[in-house]
């Protein structure tokens, strides 16, 4: 047994402990803020606890179709196109890594799993990443059932650009909805609002025709002093 498989059976036995005495701690926060001209951000913040870290970590590297940071393998098949940074927070003594990817996009409904659409006088808001997001960890070439999606808790904040009519959200408050679910819910993620009028550009007024004759009377009058 070489030393690269070794280290990986060793790192799936440490998962399995870590899993059965409850060390996990895994979870995520989505933030959608959606302005009135459809485009807006979208920042996700991945948070665990460092021994996690460091297991996933270990799995993605040590696998040799990957073998590359964990951060970036999320990066590029979670999250393709988003900015990416990562940090290290604690509490109580225990460290805890944050990954964190961000995205500005001039028109939301192009990224992925999000559709906004206009639906007679609303604006219709939704994200269905959770509904399939569960199937595709536990098929994760790198690390295949290491995390359980009822361990894996999410908190979705979304900012619509007027106050929320109708959604499935936990609560509301004015422009903002909040849900707060484990990912083997698998929720569709949804809301409404009041549709923001259509912007349109402001052009100056033509002039008139009064204007047009007296700036004719205008250039009359001073070409005629010129001809005397």
């Amino acid at each position: 047994m070489n030393k690269l498989r070794g280290g990986i059976i060793a790192a799936a036995l440490l998962g399995l402990v870590l899993l059965a005495s409850g060390c996990v701690y895994f979870s995520s926060v989505y933030e959608v803020t959606v302005n009135a001209d459809r485009s807006g951000t979208v920042a996700v913040t991945l948070t665990m606890n460092n021994s996690t870290f460091e297991l996933l970590d270990l799995m993605v590297q040590g696998n040799t179709t990957i073998a590359k940071p964990l951060p970036q393998y999320v990066n590029d098949r979670y999250f393709p196109g988003f900015q990416r940074n990562t940090y290290n927070t604690s509490s109580g003594g225990v460290i805890y890594v944050n990954m964190m990817f961000t995205m500005t996009a001039s028109n939301l409904d192009d990224v992925q799993y999000i559709d906004l659409t206009v639906s007679g006088s609303e604006l219709v808001f939704q994200d269905q990443r959770f509904v399939g997001l569960c199937d595709l960890l536990l098929g994760d070439p790198a690390c295949p059932q290491c995390i359980y999606c009822k361990d894996v808790s999410v908190e979705y904040k979304l900012h619509m650009p007027n106050d929320v009519t109708t959604t499935n959200a936990d609560s509301k408050t004015g422009t903002l909805a909040i849900w707060s679910f484990n990912l083997d819910d698998r929720l569709n993620i949804n809301a409404r609002c009041n549709a923001p009028p259509p912007t349109t550009t402001t052009r100056s007024p033509a002039p008139t025709m009064l204007v047009v004759l007296v700036s004719l009377g205008a250039a009359a009058v001073l070409l005629g002093r010129k001809n005397r």
